[in-house]
């Protein structure tokens, strides 16, 4: 993995959105980054002459699949926020990371990508406690619909992964207020409890994660990445 790329550019699929909008007023803060080309299903601005950009897409299914076809012809690397996507799609993205690096991460939080290795850490050393029982509450804002969240459902994952159980229909959904997004997991065994808690203060936090993670893949080898991957690679 090469360290001597100081400024990469970023092409953003789904431009126009809630994500490509703060991801532009991200990049603007941020001197190691420049925005040089955009779509969405409306318009199309691509560079005449860009570096090896990075190619970044949160929009839909339909984008994906466009984001996909602009990273191989480019052969750039891809970060991909888009979630649920279909298998043929996911299919299409091990095929294209082949040829170049492909970061798929349906949370661009770097504290979540943390805590879900800290589960791991959880789950090496407590792992076959007889006594030992997990369970999740996350809490979010009213106008959010799915419950549990996506990135709940990516930590009860990491959890099953890791040896210990725990049900995506055990864990607890709160919606209230303003709350940009609250997760807490509670491991319980014999008379202690540890618990591992992250809240997210503010939604410039995603944009500003995405960032930083389309700068480590565009660092990477061809492969396929979770946003675990690129912090350890960092």
């Amino acid at each position: 993995m090469s360290h001597d790329i100081d400024r990469f550019e970023l092409i953003l699929v789904g431009c126009h959105g809630r994500m490509g909008r703060a991801l532009n007023d991200a990049a603007r803060r941020d001197a190691t980054c420049v925005v040089t080309g955009g779509i969405d299903q409306h318009h199309q601005e691509l560079p005449v002459d860009a570096r090896r950009p990075v190619v970044v897409d949160f929009s839909s299914e339909t984008g994906t699949n466009v984001a996909i076809n602009l990273a191989h012809e480019l052969q750039s690397p891809i970060l991909v926020g888009t979630t649920g996507l279909s298998d043929d799609t996911m299919d299409a993205l091990k095929a294209l990371a082949r040829s170049v690096p492909v970061a798929v991460v349906a949370n661009t939080s770097l504290g979540i990508a943390v805590m879900q290795q800290l589960v791991k850490v959880v789950g090496k050393l407590l792992g076959s406690t007889k006594s030992l029982s997990v369970d999740m509450i996350e809490t979010h804002h009213l106008d959010k619909r799915d419950a549990p969240s996506g990135t709940s459902i990516l930590l009860a994952n990491s959890i099953t992964e890791s040896q210990m159980e725990l049900s995506i229909d055990d864990i607890d959904s709160v919606r209230t207020g303003e709350v940009v997004g609250t997760h807490e997991i509670r491991f319980t065994f014999g008379n202690e409890r540890l618990t591992l808690y992250h809240e997210a203060l503010d939604r410039s936090l995603f944009a500003e994660g995405a960032i930083q993670l389309a700068r480590l893949v565009s660092q990477c080898e061809p492969g396929l990445y979770a946003a675990t991957d690129l912090l350890e690679l960092r």
